[in-house]
Parts: C-alpha cells; structure tokens; sequence
C-alpha cells in the first residue's frame, strides 16, 4: 500500500496531530486541536439540557478526555471507540530539571546516559518550541519518581514539553515513521471515519456512535479508568449491552506467560507483516473475562475484516490497552482492542537506541476501512458470526483470578485519586500554592486508600 493511497484528509489530520507536543497530563494544545477538528466537519458542542436525545453531532470535553457523539436512525448496536492523546515524554519543571512520564523506558534511557547525554527538543506551555539544544545528564535512582537533569542554557518556564530529539513525522512509501504513531495515528484514522460517516449519510443510516479521545492512556490507562469507574460518558451510560473498541498503535508481540496458550490454541505468533490485529487479551488479563457470554466486539471486528478481504491477525499478545481499565470495572463482555502493528513502540530501537516508531500505511488503511464497516454494519440485525477465541481464553490462565483484578483495579483507582487535580489543570506542576495544595491533598488522599484494604 502506497503513499498515494492515503486521503487528503487523513494525511492533514496525521501532520497537524503529530506535530503538536505531548505528554501525559499535558493535554491542553491536543484537546484544542481534537474539538477544532470535529468543528470543522460539523460537530457541535452537546448541552444536555437541548441534545440529551436529539439526532445530531456532538462533542464534549471534560477532565478526562474529549468525547465525540453521532446519533441518528435506530441502530441495533451502540458502538464506543476510544484512541488516546498522550505519548510518554518528560513535563519540564525549569531549566535543570523534569520528570518522566508514561513507560518511556527508564531502564534502557539509564544505559544511554552511560554513552552520551540524551537530546530533547522542548515546547513552552503554549506548544511553541523553546529549545532543540537541551540534553538530560542524568536520571534519579527512583524508578516510581524518575527526575530528570537537564543541561540546556535557555530558559524553560514549568509544564513545558520534553520530547525526544526526532522528526515528528516522516511519509515513506510503505510506511509512515513518527514520534508518536502512538497514537496520533489512530487519532487521525477516527476522525477520518467520523468524517465518513458525517459525509455519507446513505451508508450510515443508523448509527449510534460515541469516540472517546482520552488525555491518559500512558499511565496505567488513567482517563479511562475514570470513565469506566463513574461508568458513564457525557452522553449516556456504560452499559453491558455495548460494543467498546479500542484503536491502538502498539506492539505485536507476546509475554513469557503467552507462549504455552499459544501452542495450546494452535494460534500465529503476533508480528508486524501479517496486517492489523484483533486483540482481546492484555499481558494480565482476558478483556471481559467478568461475563460468560461471547465478546461481540470481537465478532464484530472480525466481521468487518471479512466484508472487506482484510488480512488480519487473530491471536493473543503482550502490552497493556484501555481494554484493561474496561475490564477491571466489569463493564461488560465486548471488549476488543484493533492494533495497527507499530515497530519501536515508545521510540524504543531494537538495541535500546531512541528511534522513530514505524507503522504501515497498509495497515492504517485498513483500521480505517475496519471501523467505518463496524460502524455501518451495527444497523444490521445479525452482523455477528460465531468465532470464539474470547469464550475459550477466558477458561485459560490468562484470565486473572479474583485477587490480582481487585489489586489492578486498586492500583488504578488510587492513581486516579492522586491524578485528578494534575487532570482538572491539564498540567503536572503547580502554578500557585492552592494549585500545590489541592495536588498534594489528593496525594495524600491515594495514600489513605492505599493503606484500605
């Protein structure tokens, strides 16, 4: 699949997001970006009091993420599709020092340090870049409060961007290499479907479609487990009934635990040729492995390849989605998460050396064809064909027992705690003392529910 192949569109959408600066918690400039898209294609911003159920386009933002809304006809299905805005990078407090956020690979980055000094470009609060001439020098010893020291002669004012020192995006013909493929790219392929659903309107009759970009997916998929924990979005509930799917650029790999299901199941090792992949297992868990019942976000998913002639994988890999945090809170048993195979996930090269991450345009091209089928085909009244890998996983140790849920589910919601004031600010670094206060209040309050049982 070619570069020519790629929309006009899609192509402006992967610029314009890949080239803004982005860090956990400092989500503003992606946000302000997200709704001006959605503007331009016909979305308006939702008051509940006026659009709770009217027929339209909507959009909303809150302090976990921002939440885009198509309702029309009588669908038979009610589709959720989430893509996250944060990429792991560095919140810069001033000109010596900074913080790592999100799985950056702390360990690896400490080897570098060994070498030579590590480059970063840095971005002000306003997203206007301040310095390429920063390096880091060194790493705190503390692996849950990785500090960074910086060595740079400019100026760097509190909540700037460290990024790495990499070209934001570069356009083969194959195969895109970015920054952040993770995950600007899914980003882009959403709003190319919302785009399509707006614009042809005799394909999608009935919909009824809600897209969740979150803020935190880096740090323990934070943003969603807020979501899944008050269990509802601006629009309407959470409910079992639901198909949630996940878009994510991430790694087609398998963890040590993994290999013995494989040989098990007779199922293809996850790798990043044979197209995207339908994922319902993380690293600890199987998605909606709380129900009995088969996983319809699966089905549908592999419905939609089929409609299209898509080559897909279908099999079990490693990592950690959004997939999790809609588990851990029980929301129900159709959970997937649709990977676009992404080569040197969080920049990190096969030796350990700071690369570009690397995706196909063949498989962006065709998580786009996937989900804009997944949505019109939620109309039909059967589009579901039975294939069950979830059922039968989900009777497999990669189900988590009881015990190891409840303490992922805690460990989520304490973050939550101690992440809500950051998220309301939309920055990791006070800016006054009843900033500081309200942070170190919720801090304290996450230590308090950490001692609970």
């Amino acid at each position: 699949m070619r570069k020519s192949k790629i929309s006009p569109y899609f192509l402006k959408n992967l610029r314009n997001l890949g080239e803004i600066p982005n860090v956990p918690y400092l989500y503003k400039i992606a946000k302000k970006e997200i709704e001006k898209r959605l503007q331009e294609i016909g979305f308006t911003r939702y008051h509940s009091r006026f659009h709770k159920k009217k027929e339209g386009c909507f959009f909303a933002s809150d302090e976990l993420a921002t939440y885009a809304k198509i309702r029309r006809g009588k669908p038979n299905f009610s589709l959720i599709i989430s893509s996250h805005l944060d990429h792991p990078g560095f919140a810069i407090k001033n000109s010596k020092e900074g913080i790592a956020l999100g799985s950056i690979g702390i360990t690896r980055l400490k080897k570098y340090i060994e070498k030579e000094n590590i480059p970063l470009k840095i971005y002000g609060p306003n997203g206007k870049l301040i310095t390429t001439n920063a390096f880091i020098t060194e790493i705190s010893k503390e692996e849950t409060k990785p500090i960074i020291f910086l060595k740079t002669k400019d100026k760097i004012p509190s909540n700037s961007y460290g990024i790495f020192n990499l070209p934001f995006i570069c356009i083969e013909e194959e195969k895109i290499k970015m920054l952040t493929a993770d995950n600007v790219a899914c980003s882009a392929a959403i709003l190319q479907c919302l785009k399509n659903v707006i614009e042809e309107r005799n394909q999608f009759k009935n919909v009824d479609l809600t897209v969740v970009f979150s803020y935190i997916e880096e740090i323990k998929q934070i943003s969603m487990t807020g979501i899944a924990k008050r269990k509802k979005t601006p629009f309407e509930d959470l409910k079992k009934e639901m198909i949630y799917i996940a878009l994510e650029a991430m790694e087609s790999e398998i963890d040590d635990n993994q290999k013995e299901i494989l040989k098990k199941f007779a199922l293809p090792k996850p790798n990043y040729e044979s197209g995207v992949l339908i994922k319902i297992t993380d690293s600890n868990l199987v998605f909606g492995q709380g129900y009995l019942e088969k996983n319809l976000a699966e089905e549908l998913l592999l419905s939609a390849c089929k409609k299209n002639n898509i080559n897909y994988q279908h099999t079990i890999s490693s990592g950690t989605s959004e997939g999790t945090a809609l588990s851990l809170f029980n929301i129900s048993s159709n959970i997937a998460t649709l990977v676009i195979p992404n080569r040197h996930k969080h920049n990190l090269g096969d030796e350990g050396e700071i690369v570009s991450e690397e995706i196909k345009i063949s498989d962006l091209i065709d998580a786009i064809k996937i989900l804009s089928t997944a949505i019109k085909i939620s109309d039909e009244k059967k589009p579901i064909e039975e294939h069950g890998l979830a059922e039968r996983l989900k009777k497999t140790n990669l189900s988590a027992p009881p015990k190891k849920l409840k303490a992922m589910k805690k460990e989520r919601e304490i973050l939550l705690t101690a992440s809500l004031p950051r998220l309301r600010l939309a920055c990791f670094y006070p800016n006054s003392t009843k900033e500081k206060i309200i942070i170190d209040f919720h801090r304290s309050l996450a230590k308090i529910q950490s001692l609970i049982a």
